[in-house]
């Protein structure tokens, strides 16, 4: 009799580890990979609104007539060049056009004007 109830406990305990961990599998990782998914969006969003809020500044000043277009370019171009963040303010903007072209790069100058379209890394990776 013993015997039996020590098994029953055992189909119980396994029944609960295969229950827990199709749990795990099916609801709380899915749950933690979108939560994950929606707070680097959200974040993504947050960085690309300040670039943006940057662009837009300048534009303004360009539009009121406070500097012209060149200067314009040239000190949102800088500003963006100095815009650091992240938790320990390695992170860094850059601005590509749609057409593969750098216009701002902060570490890489010597891209800006250039098409990138076919640029890897020392290992072959296509970077931009």
């Amino acid at each position: 009799m013993q015997k039996h109830n020590y098994l029953k406990l055992l189909v119980v305990i396994f029944g609960l580890l295969i229950f827990s961990t199709l749990l795990y599998i099916f609801w709380i990782l899915p749950s933690l990979r979108d939560d994950i998914y929606q707070e680097k969006m959200t974040h993504t969003r947050e960085m690309v609104d300040v670039g943006f809020s940057i662009l837009q500044r300048y534009h303004a000043l360009e539009q009121e007539g406070s500097i012209n277009t060149e200067e314009a370019k040239q000190q949102a171009g800088q500003m963006i060049r100095e815009l650091n963040y992240g938790e320990r303010g390695l992170d860094y903007y850059w601005i590509n056009s749609y057409d593969h072209y750098v216009i701002v790069h902060p570490f890489r100058p010597d891209l800006e004007s250039e098409n990138v379209y076919d640029f890897e890394d020392p290992e072959g990776f296509k970077v931009f």
